[in-house]
C-alpha cells in the first residue's frame, strides 16, 4: 500500500509543471524554435532543470531521465560520471530563462526532493526555424549520512558546460529530420549554479 501511495504522489506532483513537447522528428510547427540540451546526473534518481518564457508563469521542466516503468533512459552509457539524456523541444520564438533545478530522490521507504534555496536565472533567446543549444546541464550530488551512518544525499553542485560535439551528434542521430536547422550556441558556462 505504501509503494502505491508513493507513486500516486509522485504523478501528482509530476502533473504540477508542465512537461514541454518533444520534438517530432518530421518537422517543426509553425514558425516555432528549438531548446536543445543534454541533462544529466550523478546520483540520485533524477535531475530537473525548468525554464520559462519570460514574462510567463507557466515553467516547464528537463528531466536528466523521466519516468520510467522499463530500464532509465541514457544517451552516455559510456561516461561513468553522468547519465541522462539530449533533448529537443519546440517552443514559440522569444526571450526564455533557466530558472532552477532540482534533484529527485525516490526510494520504496521515502522520497525527497533538493532544490537550490535561491538561483539567480539565466537567459537565451529562441528564434524562429533555429535550434537553441544550452550545453550540457549537469548536476551532481552531495552525499551525507544520516543518524544512523548510511549514505543520503544532502545537496547537489549545478555546472553548466559546452559540450557541443557529443550532444550534437547525439541530436542528429535522434532527430535526423531536423539536423540541417540552423544551431545557435547559447552556453552560459558556469560551476555552482545556485550555490
Amino acid at each position: 500500500m505504501r509503494i502505491l501511495v508513493l507513486i500516486f504522489t509522485a504523478i501528482f506532483i509530476t502533473g504540477c509543471v508542465t512537461l514541454p513537447m518533444k520534438v517530432s522528428q518530421e518537422s517543426l510547427e509553425g514558425n516555432k524554435g528549438v531548446i536543445l540540451a543534454s541533462v544529466t546526473k550523478s546520483g540520485g534518481s533524477d535531475v530537473w532543470f525548468y525554464y520559462k518564457k519570460v514574462g510567463d508563469s507557466k515553467v516547464k521542466r528537463m528531466d536528466a531521465v523521466g519516468l520510467s516503468m522499463i530500464g532509465v533512459p541514457d544517451d552516455f552509457p559510456n561516461d561513468k560520471n553522468k547519465q541522462g539524456r539530449v533533448l529537443a523541444f519546440q517552443v514559440e520564438p522569444g526571450e526564455y530563462e533557466l530558472t532552477k533545478w532540482t534533484i529527485y530522490d525516490f526510494h520504496l521507504d521515502y522520497y525527497k526532493y533538493i532544490s537550490p534555496k535561491s538561483i539567480k536565472p539565466i537567459r537565451f533567446t529562441v528564434r524562429a526555424n533555429r535550434v537553441t543549444y544550452l550545453g550540457n546541464l549537469h548536476v551532481d550530488t552531495i552525499e551525507g549520512k544520516n543518524i544512523f551512518g548510511a549514505p543520503i544525499f544532502i545537496g547537489g553542485r549545478a555546472t553548466i558546460r559546452n559540450n557541443y560535439s557529443q550532444d550534437i551528434a547525439i541530436f542528429k542521430k535522434k532527430y535526423p529530420k531536423l539536423s540541417n536547422l540552423p544551431i545557435d550556441t547559447q552556453v552560459h558556462p558556469i560551476s555552482g549554479w545556485g550555490e
